[in-house]
């Protein structure tokens, strides 16, 4: 998948892992907080997490739920990951096992859905 791949990809799979949980909705500063906390993203910059969730906001990638005040009283939006994220975070997860074990029938569904896409 696209979104997993290049420059940006593991900013975009952790953010992705910290929106997981259904129903969590965050302000960009707060999916900052959580990516500084991980190890190996310390040194990443409030604004380059920031530019990253608008980007993939703009993509589909997000959805916004409602606004929250900050500190010096701007509006942010409140980012949830949206049901694309989710299916491409299910794909890149158990794919593999997806094609290993499942019965021909269902290989053969799942390749005339993609078909349906091109």
């Amino acid at each position: 998948l696209k979104v997993f791949s290049g420059r940006e990809a593991a900013l975009n799979f952790i953010i992705f892992l910290i929106l997981y949980p259904e129903g969590k909705i965050l302000a960009s500063y707060d999916i900052y907080r959580e990516v500084h906390a991980t190890k190996g993203f310390r040194r990443r910059g409030k604004q380059n997490v920031d530019r990253r969730a608008k980007a993939l906001f703009d993509q589909g990638w997000l959805e916004t739920e409602g606004t929250r005040e900050t500190k010096p009283h701007f509006l942010s939006p409140l980012y949830k990951l949206s049901e694309k994220a989710r299916a491409a975070l299910e794909l890149r997860r158990d794919l593999n096992l997806f094609l290993e074990t499942a019965p021909k029938d269902q290989l053969k569904k799942v390749a005339d859905d993609f078909r349906m896409y091109r």
